[in-house]
């Protein structure tokens, strides 16, 4: 899923400097395609329920 369809699908809907922190400083799970960023929801989901983030 790309930023947009990650948002709404976290609890909250954070904003996307939030989610760049999470990238840059909390080691949330992506890849890089050229310049865009992309999640794989079952990473997501794992790094939330480890950081006490999940619904």
């Amino acid at each position: 899923m790309d930023i947009d369809q990650l948002r709404d699908y976290l609890p909250g809907h954070n904003a996307r400097c939030t989610i760049y922190q999470w990238i840059r400083y909390d080691g949330f799970p992506y890849f890089q395609n050229a310049k865009s960023y992309y999640f794989r929801r079952s990473e997501v989901d794992d790094w939330l329920i480890r950081n006490g983030r999940k619904r």
